[in-house]
C-alpha cells in the first residue's frame, strides 16, 4: 500500500537526481503527518493553501531521497 508507494516516490526521485522530497501536508491531518514522519520527513516549516475561500495552514515536510 502507501508504504510501496513511497518507495516509487523515493526510486523515481532518484532516477531524477533529486536529494530531496518535499510536501504539503494539513496541518490536522496527524495520522498522515505520523506515516510520514515514520518515512523519514521531518517538519521543514509552514505554508499557505486557500481551499474555495477557507485560508488552511499545510505543514511542509521534506525527506532525503536516500532515507528508507
Amino acid at each position: 500500500g502507501a508504504q510501496r508507494l513511497m518507495a516509487g516516490v523515493r526510486e523515481v526521485a532518484t532516477g531524477f537526481g533529486a536529494p530531496a522530497i518535499w510536501l504539503g501536508v494539513f496541518e490536522r491531518n496527524a495520522r498522515a503527518i505520523a506515516f510520514y514522519g515514520k518515512c523519514g520527513f521531518e517538519d521543514a516549516g509552514a505554508g499557505e493553501f486557500i481551499l474555495g475561500g477557507d485560508r488552511q495552514t499545510d505543514r511542509i515536510l521534506a525527506a532525503s531521497v536516500a532515507t528508507t
